[in-house]
């Protein structure tokens, strides 16, 4: 952790200030390799542990993307993979190039194994990386020796230990994993400096008539498959994982090409697969991967769509709403295009330049919700 990484950040407890105490792990770089980050205010103190601060306790519960990013942590990295399916899927979240914010700062909520800051890193941007499971360290290694413009540690993302500072916080596949969206979504709002952008994506769930909306949720995925398999040991449930995809999975993609012509045959293969576990099987959109990294992807976000605790996708109207209540200006709902990579629906806005809306308020701003609960797009 460099030196200057501490002015960025603030208490997750109490939002105050935070002071170095020991630097005697401060290596010929200016870095700290170990200590304790402390606040005066409400006494808490924070071990830096291999040159990152931890805020967290090291089990929670996004042990499963943990344990999921500590063996799959280098699949969706481009620089290691030798494509661009995360450079894609972020710019046409985001809106950012290469080049586009030298000179900023950028926060990224949820990093994983950092597929997505190494794209922010490329903007020229200061990135500062934080997630809530143990795979931080892992993250580390991937960057390590490449870049001097990263800065991780390892924090719950509604509990935030940095000041609003950031020209622009970007939270990618993450939101619908959190126990309570709505709060996280007003977490990542706080950090971002007055007149910087917020990006979030979440997994849409589908707006539908009255008498319809029970329809995604009585299904084999969220009435058995998922409330079984989340409960498994996460060791039990990868070796289970790579054994199905390795064996189902050429005929799985045999059975996608058949349901995309649209008979009948593929209509009935369709809710017959529907009705299995269903391997998140990607040989289609990318077909330009090898066989192995097919299965690697397959694997990994098969376990990734089976085991999380919490798995809250939200409606356009919804994010939309909470974008408003914050006070976000320029918001922008849509749906992301191509890529065939995550989450379905991104959330853009601005803060706006004067003055933020203090947390204090949020509450007030429930009660004055229209009775139906909706604020509709302008």
């Amino acid at each position: 952790m460099k030196l200057s990484f501490v002015d960025l950040l603030c208490c997750p407890s109490c939002k105050s200030a935070l002071r170095l105490l020991a630097e005697d792990g401060t290596n010929h770089r200016n870095e700290v390799d170990s200590g304790t980050l402390s606040c005066d205010s409400c006494g808490a103190q924070y071990p830096i542990i291999n040159s990152i601060p931890h805020f967290v306790p090291a089990s929670n519960y996004a042990d499963s993307f943990g344990f999921e990013w500590n063996i799959y942590g280098r699949v969706q990295i481009d620089s290691f993979a030798g494509n661009s399916i995360s450079s894609d899927r972020f710019e046409a979240a985001t809106g950012w190039s290469v080049g586009s914010k030298k000179g900023k700062l950028i926060l990224d909520a949820g990093c994983g194994g950092g597929r997505f800051s190494e794209i922010a890193l490329s903007t020229g941007a200061t990135v500062a990386a934080f997630d809530y499971s143990g795979c931080i360290d892992f993250t580390r290694e991937n960057f390590k020796g490449r870049d001097e413009s990263l800065h991780l540690a390892q924090a719950s993302i509604l509990n935030i230990p940095f000041n609003a500072v950031f020209d622009a916080v970007y939270c990618m596949g993450v939101l619908q994993h959190t126990p309570d969206p709505h709060k996280t979504l007003r977490c990542l709002y706080d950090v971002v400096k007055p007149g910087g952008e917020l990006v979030v994506d979440v997994y849409e769930f589908i707006e539908r008539p009255f008498m319809l909306r029970w329809r995604p949720y009585v299904t084999p995925y969220r009435l058995l498959w998922r409330p079984l398999f989340k409960r498994l040991p996460h060791g039990v449930l990868h070796r289970f994982v790579r054994f199905y995809v390795k064996h189902f999975l050429a005929l799985d993609t045999k059975v996608l090409e058949r349901i995309q012509r649209g008979d009948v045959t593929g209509q009935l293969l369709n809710i017959v697969r529907k009705c299995l576990p269903q391997i998140a099987n990607h040989s289609l959109e990318f077909p330009f991967l090898t066989d192995e990294y097919k299965r690697l992807w397959a694997e990994m976000n098969t376990f990734d769509s089976l085991s999380p605790k919490y798995d809250k996708p939200q409606t356009r109207t919804t994010m939309w709403r909470w974008a408003e209540e914050l006070g976000l200006e320029s918001i922008d709902v849509f749906e992301k295009p191509g890529c065939g990579d995550g989450t379905g629906l991104v959330l853009k806005g601005r803060k706006p330049a004067t003055a933020a809306i203090p947390t204090q308020v949020y509450d007030r701003l429930e009660e004055k919700r229209p009775a139906d609960g909706r604020l509709r797009p302008r």
